[in-house]
């Protein structure tokens, strides 16, 4: 229904009729619209247009990023959003989540989440609501979700191969002198991307044991169902002294109760409540991705909206990599503190800025491009930020 509505009113403004205030009327360059959407060259006024956005987060510094990035970009656009919390595992949370958000009068929803997907993908496609995700890599769901018109694809929580992640961290526990290493991630049945980050981080140590005078031994791989690691772990391992965590958030809080801070911490995630064991030394590396690449999927909503996609915008969906930030040392940390948008809220520090964003947004730019937003969202690293 609400597809054949957009359709309708699209024919109106083709006949030259002025309507007001629907998702979907045309601007004139002396129109005026909620929040900076009266640019020149703006084709489309997004006044009316709605966006849900359902995530796990219920508070936190990504949801609190999260929350000023998608106001600056609203205001600036004129579009309404709206955040709801659903579930990392009750897939009929996150449905009913979905149900209400279509009742409310959105336009489009991003995920940041897969739980359920398929079934939220049914309802958005029952309802002409355009469904795309962010900070999420679609493992359990995504070819299912590829092919549906109705789906513009997701925004991965860093680059969907996670190599790089095993690697860096294998080189700074050969850096650091350990020798007694454990690996702890979330289950590889719901996160089977993590292996990745595995096989890397285990064949790079294997690769300096060939030489090395003191081989560095790596213990079973433990998997945590969602709930934190048990302090039996390090009576099972007496010798370790560091620890690869693909399970963020899961594990330093049971060394610290455990009182085993002399365990050197590899881990993906960051909090800001994490600072002093980084500073202390008890956490070696952190990681984050930033949530500016929320933009991707918000403009490809809005262009679809609009009824003008990119150019150069693929038929069938895909994952979209973006930047992995990585703190290993003091001067990277100094940097995060200071110039990451995701630890200072700034929205000047903003590596796609709300004016910016507009650029990407086809009723403003007919130019604008699918592929160099892309790239984009892959130079946005930890060098990135300190070049800033």
């Amino acid at each position: 229904m609400k597809k054949m509505i957009k359709l309708l009113m699209s024919a109106t403004m083709l006949l030259g009729l002025a309507a007001c205030g629907g998702a979907g009327e045309q601007q004139g360059s002396d129109s005026t619209a909620a929040g900076n959407s009266t640019a020149e060259g703006a084709s489309f006024d997004y006044a009316d247009v709605k966006i849900g956005v359902l995530g796990h987060m219920q508070s936190g510094e990504t949801l609190d990023a999260l929350t000023v990035y998608m106001d600056a970009l609203s205001e600036e656009v004129g579009f309404s959003y709206e955040y709801v919390v659903g579930s990392s595992y009750d897939e009929q949370t996150n449905i009913t989540a979905v149900q209400n958000l279509i009742a409310s009068g959105v336009d489009g929803i991003v995920l940041a989440i897969d739980s359920g997907t398929p079934a939220i993908l049914q309802e958005c496609e029952a309802a002409g609501v355009f469904l795309s995700a962010f900070i999420t890599d679609m493992d359990s769901s995504f070819d299912e979700l590829k092919s549906s018109d109705y789906y513009l694809g997701n925004v991965n929580d860093g680059l969907y191969d996670t190599s790089s992640i095993g690697e860096k961290a294998a080189e700074l526990v050969i850096k650091d002198g350990n020798t007694n290493v454990g690996i702890v991630t979330f289950p590889l049945l719901y996160f089977p991307q993590k292996s990745a980050a595995i096989q890397a981080f285990t064949k790079t140590i294997e690769s300096h044991n060939d030489t090395a005078t003191e081989p560095i031994e790596i213990y079973e791989t433990q998997e945590l169902s969602f709930s934190a690691l048990e302090d039996t772990y390090f009576n099972n391992y007496p010798e370790l002294d560091s620890i690869l965590s693909l399970a963020s958030g899961f594990v330093h809080p049971t060394m610290v109760s455990a009182d085993k801070t002399d365990v050197d911490l590899y881990t993906t995630g960051f909090k800001k409540d994490d600072l002093d064991a980084f500073e202390n030394g008890e956490m070696r590396m952190m990681t984050l991705s930033n949530v500016e690449a929320v933009a991707l999927p918000v403009a490809m909503i809005l262009n679809a909206v609009a009824e003008k996609p990119f150019a150069d915008q693929p038929e069938e969906a895909e994952r979209i990599d973006t930047s992995v930030v990585f703190v290993t040392n003091e001067e990277e940390l100094t940097a995060l503190e200071e110039k990451c948008f995701y630890f200072t809220a700034d929205i000047d520090q903003a590596f796609i800025s709300p004016e910016d964003f507009t650029q990407y947004l086809t009723a403003y730019n007919p130019d604008a491009s699918y592929e160099e937003f892309k790239e984009v969202l892959v130079n946005m690293s930890m060098e990135d930020l300190m070049a800033k």
